[in-house]
């Protein structure tokens, strides 16, 4: 089995889960808000930083982590490091990650059009044991 994909590999593909569009739009209007919170669902509220509405926008599916990262130090203006905002991006990441809403690829690995797909290509990669014991963790 290939290892899962990691958060630290920089030149993995964040993308936007295919959740639904409601649950994206909803998302999308809480983190274009001036709000100084910004609500991921019912149950989780993060603060707003000074990058993490741009993470967030900037997020195309087609940007490495790398990518994305150096676009939203030069988007925001900031004196941010790269590590600073990366490590903005993985609290981000993780959260997103919890509630199916967002994921990461390798180049070479087409995006996914359902949940069911992409379920189906983990399990065939990883093992479908050890990714729902991984993912079982995530709610600890």
């Amino acid at each position: 089995n290939k290892p899962l994909p990691d958060i630290d590999d920089v030149d993995l593909i964040p993308s936007h889960s295919v959740i639904t569009s409601k649950g994206l739009n909803a998302l999308s209007v809480s983190f274009s808000s001036n709000e100084p919170s910004i609500k991921l669902n019912e149950m989780i509220v993060i603060k707003r930083t000074p990058h993490i509405a741009s993470i967030f926008k900037l997020i195309d599916g087609e940007r490495t982590t790398k990518e994305l990262i150096n676009e939203v130090i030069k988007v925001t203006k900031t004196s941010a490091s790269f590590d600073q905002v990366f490590a903005e991006f993985k609290e981000l990441f993780n959260l997103m990650l919890k509630i199916s809403a967002m994921y990461l690829r390798d180049k070479s690995v087409p995006k996914y059009a359902s949940l069911p797909e992409l379920e189906s290509r983990m399990f065939e990669l990883h093992g479908k044991e050890h990714c729902l014991s991984v993912r079982e963790k995530l709610f600890k």
